[in-house]
């Protein structure tokens, strides 16, 4: 902490006494029962104990996908057995809702989250038993230049079976506990999955006009991990039926989605050049289902400058919404159509927005906090990395190109006796936000005419019906009391943070970890008396991190955190996310705004094109 100045201001923020410190740092540790993920943990070590598949050819599953395996796959296998068996108690009959290929989907993913938490500390475990058995191996850019075998794989699954991994979690328990809480949050959120469509399959069959009569096996293959994981491992799913229908699964609320598509059927049916698309979405207050987009190319360079034009309109919707995080990862081009795939930011005014609108001018306030459509995201846009180098992440400049800092573990020749760990740079390689044509992306630049020319006919369209849209409380209406999300940071702030706590010399000891996630929490020890909010915001944060989720605020999670009405932090919000900041945008909106807007446009295109 630097001094023992600052961290006293820092026990005082948990209420804990400095000599309770002294006590918990040597230690001890209070009188407890032993958490769940104890006993699970238990249960699955006692299926390696209780294995006989001595040889590492007889070890398969079917969570395995021999085309493409995963790191230590037969080290972790008893993990995915366990987890099997928790989720048919756990979904009883509802489970009859997938087929065994979305059943294998689902422990795939499971079992790709656990190789990616253990891979490092077990590829070092690996690394000390291949050097025993082949100590040529210490010279790696030789040994992996040889052809690749399994004996020494094959033995070392087999070490893992009989009691290796058993001494290795004991050496690493915090990588016990994660792999042992990856596997309950895993058979909780699939129960729900499917619990969910079987209690909704007559309500998404009418609404969606499937085809598919009854909801027994009707899933039959599983798009898994479409976002971060929140609220415990929680994640975005596709389900694609046995009729080849598909519906989107997202574990929250999709009452934004309904509002902002009802904005949009509302200025198609002003009668402009063109329509955008609109996606429907069936809302169940604790999740929702959405209509499934696909990305495919475009046929035709007429349909390029369709895709453009929408995007220009598109734009100036998301403007007038004051939707901000539209990154490449929201958006898929869906041929001619651009359409925006995750909509919890939108109503991201700024504080200083609400300020101008209220006439309170003031040398701070000047040009620059006005609102501006690069606040969406949707804008080309460089960002610097920390060291240094520029990419861009954004939903019309990202390509497979672009580095923004991130290095995941990867594994060459994965479980042979040559397997080899690195880093692989986390690039924007689904090109799905980008429009397609004969295998190539049209750039921006190159259709910037069409961009400003959609961007004007939606903005003059909204000017003149200004008044019109001000007085309709019906439509505005939709906007107020959504659950929306608070950034608080960027998720990528939180990637980099697990990826550095999943090193192995962070999973020996949880009080090593929990310092290493005090790095959240500096802003705590900044002042003599830190504000309530901010201590309950990093009090969320540590505990989503410990479960290995990305944090996520809603509006509502944010407001309990006891934000006084003119903290700082509450103005991220601008006290409000409803209809109000709907109506001050639309009540802004002029002339000179459009111009203004229109060359932000150009600039940014021009800018990170030239």
């Amino acid at each position: 902490m630097g001094n023992a100045k600052v961290l006293n201001r820092r026990l005082r923020c948990s209420d804990i006494p400095r000599r309770t410190l002294d006590i918990l740092l040597s230690g001890s540790q209070r009188e407890a029962a032993f958490p769940s993920w104890a006993a699970t943990l238990t249960s699955i070590l006692r299926l390696y104990s209780s294995s006989h598949e001595a040889e590492f050819g007889e070890i398969g599953d079917l969570s395995f996908d021999q085309a493409e395996p995963l790191p230590f796959q037969e080290v972790l296998v008893c993990f995915v057995r366990h987890a099997r068996e928790r989720l048919r108690v756990e979904a009883g009959v509802a489970l009859e809702v997938f087929c065994a290929s979305a059943v294998a989907e689902l422990e795939r993913q499971l079992l790709a989250h656990l190789t990616f938490v253990a891979s490092r500390t077990i590829g070092r475990d690996f690394y000390e038993f291949r050097f025993e058995h082949a100590p040529a191996s210490a010279v790696e850019a030789v040994w992996c230049r040889q052809a690749t075998s399994t004996k020494i794989y094959s033995a070392y699954v087999r070490h893992m079976h009989n009691g290796g991994l058993v001494e290795l979690l004991d050496t690493h328990p915090v990588l016990g506990r994660l792999l042992s809480q990856s596997v309950e949050q895993w058979a909780r959120a699939s129960a729900h999955l499917c619990r969910r469509f079987l209690d909704d399959f007559s309500d998404l069959r009418k609404f969606f006009g499937w085809r598919i009569e009854q909801p027994e096996h009707a899933v039959a293959h599983l798009r898994t991990d479409l976002s971060d994981r929140h609220h415990g491992g929680q994640t975005v799913t596709e389900c694609i039926l046995r009729t080849n229908e598909h519906v989107v699964y997202k574990p929250r609320t999709v009452r934004p989605e309904i509002a902002f598509y009802q904005f949009i059927d509302w200025v198609n049916d002003c009668g402009l050049s063109l329509d955008l698309k609109v996606i429907r979405a069936l809302d169940r207050t604790t999740h929702g289902w959405v209509e499934s987009v696909a990305y495919f190319e475009c046929s035709s360079d007429e349909d390029v400058e369709r895709f453009y034009t929408r995007c220009g309109m598109l734009l100036a919707v998301l403007y007038a919404l004051a939707t901000t995080d539209v990154h490449c990862e929201n958006l898929i081009a869906s041929g001619e159509h651009p359409v925006v795939v995750d909509l919890e930011t939108i109503l991201s005014a700024s504080a200083q927005e609400s300020q101008l609108s209220q006439g309170q001018d003031t040398e701070e306030n000047s040009l620059s906090e006005e609102p501006s459509v690069l606040s969406s995201g949707f804008l080309p846009r460089w960002q610097t990395a920390p060291d240094g180098h520029r990419f861009d992440m954004s939903a019309l400049g990202a390509d497979d190109t672009q580095d923004p800092g991130i290095r995941l573990p990867a594994w060459q020749r994965t479980n042979t006796d040559q397997m080899a760990f690195s880093e692989a740079i986390s690039v924007a390689a689904y090109m799905t936000h980008r429009v397609g044509l004969a295998g190539g992306w049209p750039s921006a630049v190159d259709h910037l005419p069409r961009i400003l020319e959609g961007f004007r006919e939606v903005y003059s369209c909204l000017l003149v019906n200004q008044q019109e849209l001000l007085s309709n409380d019906r439509l505005l209406g939709g906007f107020d009391q959504l659950e929306l999300r608070v950034l608080a940071r960027s998720s990528a702030t939180y990637a980099q943070l697990h990826l550095h706590l999943l090193h192995p010399e962070f999973l020996k000891d949880g009080i090593d970890r929990s310092i290493e996630l005090e790095w959240l929490a500096r802003p705590l020890s900044g002042t003599t008396t830190p504000r309530r909010g901010r201590i309950l915001l990093y009090d969320t944060e540590r505990t989503a991190m410990e479960s290995l989720d990305i944090p996520h605020f809603s509006t509502s999670a944010w407001r309990s955190m006891e934000h006084s009405s003119d903290d700082p932090d509450m103005l991220l919000l601008c006290g409000e996310r409803d209809s109000r900041v709907l109506r001050r945008r639309l009540a802004r909106l002029s002339r000179a705004d459009c111009a203004r807007q229109l060359a932000i446009i150009e600039d940014a295109v021009r800018s990170r094109f030239a």
